[in-house]
């Protein structure tokens, strides 16, 4: 017997509908969300926009303060006889910058005639303890209209002293710090000897032996030179790395190819940084069985 068909279908609709109800119940949940969001979003950009007319009203308020701050003290001011500061006065009276005008050393500022007798006492007090820079000149003016006031004095400007240059080419005068300094030739060779096949223990076709020593009539480098460090080729580890701390500084091996050696020069003063040479072995290709000549670098 097939089952009937019109439960099944009661069964579909009875939950497409379940499924209809719960995604409106989703959508309407979730349109409450966003407009709460959307308030506090609206409710944040109002405080800061409050905040700033806040701090535009603030910063009005004190640039009005500080000019008519400034207005007060300017209108004392000039009601006053003004005096250069003691900083400013030793910048005037030292060196200027390059191009300002020259003031001469006699002209003077008479005083102003609207200066009461307490601040030119006090001017002419300050003057006199700063008589390297303002000294008190008597004026002209001041014999005629029979009254003691005394005048300024413009602070000249004074030309700074021009340095000797130190004679660079005068050969006979030492230079800095050359008496600790000394110059030495290093020399870098080495020689070969072609190997008959009779007297080969392996691969090795030829001896050579790479040397550090000093330049003709000076050889012995043990004076200076503390250790020498031969880096060979990779084909001869693990002794690659040959270390030799006693003259004579060289050393002896076999081979089949020619290959870069690096030589370390370790000093013996340790202010001394260790030298790098690099120096290209050369073997005997004329196969005579003598040893070949140097090769130096």
């Amino acid at each position: 017997m097939s089952p009937d068909p019109q439960p099944i279908r009661n069964i579909r609709l009875y939950k497409e509908n379940e499924k209809k109800r719960i995604l409106e119940i989703l959508e309407s949940e979730f349109d409450k969300e966003l407009k709460a969001k959307e308030e506090e979003v609206i409710e944040i950009q109002e405080r800061i926009h409050k905040t700033q007319r806040i701090l535009q009203y603030l910063c009005y308020a004190v640039v009005a303060d500080f000019y008519s701050r400034e207005k007060t003290i300017t209108s004392v001011a000039s009601t006053r006889q003004r005096r250069i500061h003691p900083a400013v006065k030793r910048l005037l009276s030292g060196k200027g910058p390059p191009g300002a005008p020259e003031f001469p050393q006699n002209i003077t500022i008479p005083a102003d005639s609207s200066v009461s007798s307490s601040s030119k006492d006090t001017s002419g007090s300050s003057e006199t303890t700063n008589a390297d820079v303002l000294a008190p000149v008597d004026s002209p003016s001041s014999f005629d209209s029979g009254s003691s006031s005394k005048e300024k004095k413009i602070p000249r400007y004074i030309p700074p002293k021009p340095k000797p240059k130190p004679n660079i080419c005068n050969e006979s005068e030492p230079v800095r710090g050359g008496q600790n300094k000394v110059k030495t030739i290093l020399v870098v060779g080495n020689v070969s000897k072609w190997l008959p096949l009779d007297m080969r223990d392996d691969s090795a076709s030829h001896k050579w032996m790479v040397y550090v020593r000093g330049p003709k009539g000076e050889p012995d480098i043990s004076s200076f030179v503390s250790k020498v460090r031969f880096f060979l080729h990779p084909s001869y580890r693990p002794n690659d790395v040959v270390q030799v701390v006693c003259p004579p500084f060289h050393l002896s091996r076999r081979g089949w190819g020619e290959f870069p050696i690096r030589v370390q020069v370790h000093f013996s003063n340790s202010l001394n940084k260790p030298v790098d040479i690099i120096h290209n072995l050369k073997l005997d290709r004329t196969h005579c069985g003598l040893q070949t000549l140097e090769i130096y670098t």
